[in-house]
């Protein structure tokens, strides 16, 4: 393995859960076909510039001086949206079973609601999305094990946790127009959340001129559309768009930009 790889070492705790098994993958090619040229995207390359106000948590110099700060995730598909949407203030909205808003100024990410993990910001599919830390400390306090409130954020809350019946935004539509009030309660919340992050993201950029909706939901709900162009009537004219999502293909065009050669080699 090249000795980039062999030394390198993830930056923030949610990568260490994951690149390990991408390293594996990384050396088992290596080994097979050694002469073939491998690439990685970061998940948080598109936000790595934001700017200071955007990416520091108010916390104890000492603690930010060890690497804590705001990092940002799903850059692959803002990436992609915002080159599918170019304008000077793009508001992009990845809405799936992760989900994220990213502020876009001319192309560059200014703001996002994802931070030191892919847990802080908007509702999703089992995660929580952004809680009170006093909450989470209380909860430690009364006895709650690190791994069981771990696996509670991660994997149990979200619209899961708040509906106690499914995760799968498809499912809670129906169920919510049957009656079911806990399938109710997730979509509004999910709803509150987002339209509270919108206008957040928008505050950021001072205005927009396009909010594009991505992701297994975003991309595939008209239902949702609507009512986000109903009830945000008070931005102002504004084009809403949705984009299917397409982190792979982002990947091949970043790759071919990279090395000529390999995009000449795909065709």
């Amino acid at each position: 393995m090249p000795p980039c790889w062999s030394s390198w070492r993830p930056s923030t705790p949610w990568p260490r859960c994951i690149t390990p098994l991408a390293l594996e993958a990384i050396r088992w090619l290596q080994a097979l076909r050694p002469a073939l040229p491998q690439w990685a995207c970061f998940d948080t390359a598109f936000h790595h510039n934001l700017p200071p106000e955007a990416r520091t948590y108010a916390l104890p110099a000492a603690w930010r001086q060890g690497g804590i700060r705001r990092f940002g995730f799903l850059w692959l598909n803002h990436q992609h949206v915002a080159e599918a949407a170019p304008c000077g203030r793009l508001i992009s909205a990845h809405l799936g079973a992760g989900c994220s808003l990213a502020a876009v100024q001319n192309g560059r990410s200014i703001d996002t609601t994802m931070g030191f993990t892919p847990l802080e910001g908007l509702v999703m599919a089992s995660r929580s999305g952004s809680v009170d830390p006093g909450l989470l400390l209380d909860l430690q306090h009364q006895g709650l094990s690190l791994d069981a409130l771990e696996q509670g954020l991660q994997e149990q809350s979200g619209l899961l946790g708040l509906s106690g019946l499914s995760g799968d935004w498809r499912e809670l539509r129906r169920a919510a127009a049957d009656g079911h009030a806990g399938a109710q309660l997730a979509v509004a919340v999910f709803l509150h959340q987002l339209r509270a992050g919108i206008g957040a993201m928008a505050a950021s950029l001072g205005g927009e001129e396009q909010i594009a909706l991505s992701g297994g939901i975003g991309a595939h709900d008209p239902q949702l559309l609507a009512e986000l162009q109903r009830s945000m009537g008070w931005l102002g004219p504004v084009a809403w768009r949705q984009i299917a999502a397409d982190e792979e293909g982002m990947i091949a065009r970043l790759v071919s930009r990279a090395d000529p050669a390999f995009g000449a080699a795909a065709g």
